[in-house]
């Protein structure tokens, strides 16, 4: 295959593969064991082997401590839920969920769906960042097992904190949330909100604007544009109340990683939060290579 093809070839989106409930299958259960507490926290890739053995066998995909390479933007895209924290030793690299401490939901920004969402929709990924290379080193022979290292190398726009005023940056609030007839959506489903970037961290903070801006600030940290995804659902104002936004025109749909320099002059980064960017604020970012671990 040409060079070009095989860059076609690697770009395609995967959840229009031909094994798209495969993979929900695997996120949905993710969920579910993220949920649970296990005795000990260097487990968790073990606790799962089986399953990703399992899904591997159907999907014939690399997997890479805990995330699909081939769905590897949508797979980083990943959110801890409430009251998360970091486990007390090394399980995976920062830019999987396996390195959060379990107890806590952890919900992928964008859910395959088959090749329709439950909204009717087209699920679509337009990559923003190129994976340049990734490496795992495992602690034992099984690269469905635990893990001693992890490092993926990325191509991707990108702008410091520091490039935004402090009111575009949030967190998103709960009076944010919506639910439509009751029922309990996807927890990505927030009202729109215009010429800002919402941040969720993975280990919590409380406070406002200001407080999320200086934290961030103080720690050097940077968003990085990983896609872009046409099934995140956002929401605008209507007369009286919020509707779903059209597909053709729907808007701040831009994701990102929330990166930190790691310990020491390494030159690599490490994950601290995901975030959702205003279109208005996306355009113009300059990309450079990241090397997160």
């Amino acid at each position: 295959m040409s060079q070009e093809g095989l860059q076609i070839a690697k770009e395609k989106d995967p959840l229009h593969d031909q094994h798209p409930s495969t993979l929900r299958l695997w996120y949905l259960l993710v969920m579910q064991f993220c949920a649970r507490r296990i005795t000990f926290e260097e487990d968790s890739l073990s606790a799962v082997s089986g399953l990703a053995k399992e899904v591997n066998r159907h999907i014939g995909k690399e997997y890479l401590a805990g995330i699909w390479a081939h769905d590897i933007r949508n797979g980083l895209l990943w959110s801890a839920g409430a009251q998360a924290s970091y486990p007390s030793t090394y399980v995976a690299p920062s830019w999987s969920w396996a390195s959060i401490k379990k107890g806590r939901l952890v919900h992928p920004a964008c859910m395959p769906m088959t090749e329709k969402s439950y909204l009717g929709q087209p699920v679509i990924i337009k990559p923003a960042a190129k994976i340049l290379e990734t490496h795992i080193t495992y602690a034992g022979g099984d690269e469905f097992g635990p893990v001693v290292s992890g490092k993926l190398r990325i191509n991707a726009p990108f702008k410091m904190t520091n490039s935004f005023a402090k009111n575009e940056i949030r967190l998103p609030w709960v009076e944010d949330t919506v639910s439509l007839s009751g029922e309990e959506l996807e927890p990505f489903l927030y009202k729109l909100q215009s010429s800002t970037i919402t941040c969720w961290l993975d280990a919590r903070l409380e406070g406002d604007y200001a407080v999320l801006y200086s934290h961030l600030g103080a720690r050097g940290a940077a968003f990085v544009h990983i896609a872009s995804l046409a099934s995140s659902h956002v929401l605008i104002p209507g007369l009286n109340n919020y509707s779903l936004q059209e597909f053709t025109a729907l808007q701040h749909k831009n994701w990102a990683l929330i990166l930190e320099p790691a310990v020491g002059d390494t030159g690599e980064w490490k994950r601290i939060g995901v975030a959702r960017i205003a279109d208005e604020l996306i355009d113009g970012w300059q990309s450079r290579d990241f090397a997160i671990i």
